[in-house]
């Protein structure tokens, strides 16, 4: 079997950059692949870049994010995979590097079996001279993989998956009110559905985390931001059942939300306010089950040690 592949890159204002990135995707090995770039309202050369790219290989193909789709990388994200025609789906970003055999391991991976995606290790670009890459994040752990996920003990980045499209095309994808935290959120609900994962132990990427990459630092609407998704993305977990009541996964899902709503309550608190911070705690609060938030409270209310290691996890 010889599957299209289609590749999706959002981008914005990376004329400087996304050369490079989409010299990698020319490289593969794996032949069969469209290239969907799109575009989230570029200001610079961008579509210049893209357009020698196209009349140098027809496999690329560039779009501008219509206003239908929210502005932003999901929107772009979302836009693109409307765009393409793949059996298998690879996301990726316009400042970053694919390996020349990513796509070809991923393929044979993702085929191998009845997986809905192949998942690889990435690699952290940290210096460009001398090029200096390390591995970045686990992407298996002992454990509940949707626990780890959560506490961010795995993280599979944009790039990471090679999916299966009939696995996405009954599913919402990337929420486009999400500005911060977009992978994690995504692909956490994603593995509310139980999907057959199938590891490729080898970095085939490497990603940026420079001055002038697209990863940007935490602003306090940007924080806000994070905690409207949390606390949306918890009361899915919440709906959809995964965890079985009663069960140590169940308890220790309980454990992480009063533990994330303290951390999020004392950053709120000492860089906004405490109206902010109350009124999102209160939200939190609702979204662990009642029954154990009011069973630990109670009990541990006069535990010294037991607060104290809440708030040291805070």
């Amino acid at each position: 079997m010889n599957p299209l592949v289609s590749i999706i890159i959002p981008t914005y204002n990376r004329a400087h950059l996304i050369g490079e990135t989409l010299d990698t995707v020319l490289a593969q090995t794996y032949q069969n692949w469209e290239c969907i770039v799109v575009d989230d309202g570029s200001n610079d050369q961008t579509a210049d870049v893209i357009a020698d790219y196209i009349k140098k290989d027809h496999r690329f193909k560039y779009y501008n994010r219509p206003s239908n789709h929210l502005p932003g990388g999901n929107g772009a994200r979302n836009y693109g995979f409307e765009m393409s025609k793949g059996e298998l789906v690879q996301w990726f970003d316009s400042d970053d590097f694919m390996l020349k055999n990513m796509i070809e391991l991923k393929v044979e991976a993702i085929l191998n079996g009845e997986n809905d995606f192949a998942l690889c290790k990435s690699g952290e670009i940290s210096c460009l001279n001398p090029y200096t890459v390390t591995e970045k994040w686990n992407i298996q752990s002992d454990g509940n993989i949707l626990l780890n996920h959560l506490k961010t003990n795995i993280a599979f980045t944009t790039a990471g998956p090679l999916f299966r499209r009939r696995f996405l095309s009954d599913k919402t994808l990337f929420d486009e009110e999400v500005k911060i935290g977009q992978e994690w959120e995504f692909y956490t609900r994603l593995l509310t559905y139980k999907p057959q994962i199938i590891y490729v132990d080898k970095v085939l990427y490497h990603f940026r985390n420079l001055e002038g990459g697209i990863r940007e630092s935490t602003n306090n609407k940007k924080y806000l931001n994070r905690c409207k998704t949390d606390q949306k993305l918890f009361s899915f977990i919440n709906t959809s059942g995964f965890f079985e009541r009663g069960s140590k996964c169940h308890y220790e899902y309980q454990q992480f939300k009063l533990y994330w709503s303290l951390r999020k309550f004392h950053y709120l608190r000492n860089n906004l306010s405490y109206t902010v911070a109350f009124r999102n705690l209160l939200i939190y609060l609702s979204l662990v089950d009642q029954k154990y938030l009011l069973s630990n409270l109670s009990s541990n209310l006069f535990n010294i040690a037991f607060l104290k290691n809440i708030l040291k996890k805070a």
